[in-house]
């Protein structure tokens, strides 16, 4: 069957990790993707049976999405996929009522003031005790160096290596974002882990570098 998955075959590799040392698979709740991609991340959760909610701005991701659940998920039909602009989207709706929110490769797609903007009603439209998950890029990572600053930490990619050309990405120090989450959220218990790799991508050393976190509300 997975050959006939369009996209990601698996989970990111943090979500997994996540998923498992938080012990959700002996939960049962709802959980809201904002840049869900094809579902791949989410399918982890639906296969637990939890309740998914996928957002993503790429009709091609949402029509793949909704494609890949309906091949694997024959026992879970719970599940919604979204085409819309995180921000715009947090902006549409009263509350959140997901018990986890996943922003994985995501939100970094961002200017830096939207950043802060999505940060903010995050903390405004969710409920108490809510799980998140973020991975964000960091200043180290090869994408930088391939970029022209634009605007305070935001950078419009040049070069087509990564196949991300005229992409906007905000890159942080491990310390900032920290301390942005700290003071939006109110929270010092927050488990973080940095990741750094060289992978090749068309023929070329590129250098991932991320920040990867979780916390509770």
């Amino acid at each position: 069957m997975i050959h006939k998955i369009n996209g990601l075959k698996f989970p990111d590799e943090y979500i997994i990790k996540f998923f498992f040392n938080e012990k959700l698979e002996r939960k049962k709740g709802k959980v809201l993707e904002l840049g869900c991609g094809n579902g791949n991340n989410l399918s982890l959760f639906s296969s637990y049976n939890w309740k998914t909610l996928g957002v993503d701005n790429s009709k091609m991701n949402i029509k793949n999405a909704t494609k890949n659940f309906n091949l694997y998920s024959s026992k879970n039909k719970k599940f919604t996929f979204l085409c819309s602009d995180m921000l715009k989207y947090l902006l549409s709706i009263k509350k959140i009522d997901s018990d986890v929110v996943i922003l994985c490769n995501s939100i970094y797609y961002q200017h830096y003031d939207d950043i802060i903007s999505t940060l903010n009603l995050l903390k405004l439209k969710t409920k108490k005790s809510t799980l998140f998950f973020f991975r964000v890029r960091l200043n180290n990572d090869t994408r930088k160096m391939l970029s022209k600053k634009i605007y305070n930490n935001t950078y419009k990619l040049k070069k087509n290596i990564t196949n991300e050309k005229g992409a906007i990405i905000t890159f942080f120090e491990p310390k900032k974002f920290l301390n942005i989450l700290q003071n939006i959220f109110k929270t010092s218990k927050i488990s973080y882990l940095k990741n750094g790799g060289e992978n090749f991508l068309k023929k070329k050393i590129v250098f991932n570098s991320d920040l990867i976190l979780w916390f509770k509300s």
